[in-house]
């Protein structure tokens, strides 16, 4: 059974900020029909349960009331059964036991805090956070839909975590205990009393550490990215210390307020690299906008950046990774094949996935074996696959029978560097369905063939840049991948190259100029990237002065 987990926090996006500043709120019902939104675009994908977290609004309950009343709710939908204490520990709760559920992805619905709470709760469950406000970084504004068919995707794939990013965590201890994590920043402030969670005054902060900063975010890890942009896939973070000397920057600490600081020291901080410091008055550490660590003075403090924080969902990424394998005519009900109603496939889609499986070699260690032993020699395990031992260059792959769908197989073959895969469905018996994998790998191999189109050493000439160091830039093509054609039509395969005629300085190695298609009569078969082999400066006055002085001492 697939499923995927809602935490839908009641109380995000009315902290003190919404008061200071010019944020937007988000209220309940407007969570609900995100909620909605949710769960039917997961149920469309082929998802079959969705669990809530139960909350003071009563949310899931919401959602669960409106779409059966609407006659469109067809998935399971529960709530997790745990008594509520309306504060954080419910989300770090919720998240843990949806973790032991299985679920395959957890969708969030808050601000920084919430993602925060949630990821105290899980280990290695694909996170997806949808923003419910303005004044957050590490969740995303976007429509409830999407985040639905990305939290499928992700619940339906067997290894999401390649369309995910495995973010970053900032671990605060005190006197070498470790007391809270931030995903995004941690504020140190002397603001020690505190009658709001939130932290929003900026004439408190004295430093901030950030996993992650950009000056087009809104909080004080903006602070730091106005001074240097981190992004999320740089292995480092950033420590910054606020005063009244140093560079001045201007910096969306809150929706509408732009405030000015002074940056008075910075500095890298590299993975698992300590930022401590000694506390010489009492404070307060806020971790991603709330108060959460108090510190006496004497206190030791180290704050430590490190890749070891959820695997993120990104929803772009991973619904292309869906719509590249165009499985559209599937829906998997369940994970052994067997019947239930709403258990649909086509034998292109089971190609699909077939050839997305034989991308990762490992499976032939298991499809390759024709027999194997158990309990000492007392058990034998025999592969159904016979053609194993009939077809040459047999590699795999499933085969399968049940009632409904008859005699099934996906068989695997690779010969002279081509692999095939062919497909049957409902066949009236198991040599009918070998016989009928073997025809049609026979007809690809007989009447196709691989080829790898190649390009002359001088095939690709330098391009003229202005204004650089150099007047020209040395490109190269990424490798050509092999293509497949009609056999005995392998050297009609063209290579076209389209390429910038001029470039302007600078120019970065590795930046696209041009393209390589493979082409077959009128069809693209192949595209291959042109990129500068080398980087070009631009040229500057001092650069242009300095390379005279280096002619004129050469001379």
């Amino acid at each position: 059974m697939t499923s995927i987990g809602i935490i839908a926090n009641p109380a995000s996006g009315k902290d003190i900020r919404r008061l200071v500043s010019y944020a937007t709120t988000i209220d309940n019902n407007e969570k609900v029909n995100i909620c909605k939104r949710i769960v039917l675009a997961a149920q469309g994908m082929g998802v079959d349960e969705a669990l809530f977290m139960p909350d003071t609004f009563m949310i899931g309950c919401a959602v669960q009331d409106s779409l059966e009343n609407d006659g469109v709710l067809s998935l399971a939908l529960g709530l997790l059964d745990f008594e509520i204490e309306a504060t954080m520990d419910d989300t770090v709760r919720a998240a843990r036991m949806m973790e032991r559920h299985g679920v395959g992805c957890l969708v969030v619905l808050g601000g920084d805090g919430t993602s925060r709470a949630a990821v105290k709760g899980i280990t290695d469950t694909p996170l997806l956070s949808v923003s419910t406000g303005t004044n957050n970084v590490y969740p995303a504004m976007m429509e409830g839909t999407v985040a639905g068919m990305a939290a499928a995707a992700a619940a339906l794939m067997d290894d999401p975590r390649e369309c995910c990013i495995h973010d970053k965590k900032i671990t605060v201890r005190v006197n070498g205990e470790v007391r809270d994590i931030a995903l995004i920043d941690a504020v140190v402030s002397d603001d020690f009393y505190a009658g709001a969670r939130a932290i929003w005054d900026p004439e408190r902060i004295k430093r901030i550490v950030v996993s992650r900063c950009h000056p087009a975010t809104i909080g004080f890890s903006a602070v730091a990215g106005a001074y240097e942009i981190v992004e999320d896939t740089d292995d480092y973070g950033l420590a910054v210390s606020l005063g009244s000397e140093g560079e001045g920057v201007l910096a969306p600490i809150a929706a509408g307020v732009l405030t000015p600081v002074r940056v008075s020291e910075a500095r890298r901080l590299a993975l698992g690299e300590e930022y401590r410091f000694t506390a010489e008055t009492r404070c307060m550490i806020a971790l991603d906008g709330e108060r959460e660590v108090r510190v006496q003075p004497g206190d030791e403090v180290s704050l430590t950046v490190n890749r070891d924080g959820p695997w993120r969902v990104v929803p772009r990424k991973i619904l292309a990774r869906a719509a590249e394998l165009g499985m559209t005519n599937t829906v998997f009900k369940n994970c052994n094949g067997l019947d239930e109603d709403g258990h649909v496939t086509t034998a292109y889609d089971i190609a699909l996935m077939s050839r997305a499986l034989i991308q990762h070699e490992k499976i032939f260690d298991y499809t390759q074996v024709w027999m194997d032993e158990l309990r000492g020699g007392k058990t034998q395990l025999v592969n159904t696959n016979k053609l194993l031992k009939s077809y040459s260059g047999i590699t795999g792959l499933k085969t399968g029978t049940t009632g409904k769908a008859g005699s099934c197989m996906a068989a695997t073959a690779e010969r002279d560097g081509m692999s095939l895969v062919a497909v049957v469905l409902g066949c009236a018996s198991t040599e009918d369905r070998f016989s009928s994998a073997a025809s049609l790998l026979d007809a690809g191999f007989s009447g196709w063939a691989l080829t790898a189109p190649s390009l002359s050493s001088d095939a690709l000439a330098p391009i003229a840049v202005e204004k650089g160091m150099q007047s020209t830039a040395a490109v190269e093509a990424d490798p050509l991948t092999g293509v497949v054609v009609p056999k005995g039509r392998e050297g009609e395969v063209v290579c076209e190259i389209k390429m910038e005629e001029i470039l302007t300085a600078p120019v970065e190695q590795g930046q696209a100029v041009g393209e390589v298609t493979c082409v077959l009569d009128g069809e693209v078969l192949a595209r291959s990237q042109i990129r500068a082999a080398s980087s070009v400066e631009a040229l500057t006055f001092s650069s242009a002065w300095l390379s005279l002085l280096r002619a004129v001492v050469s001379f």
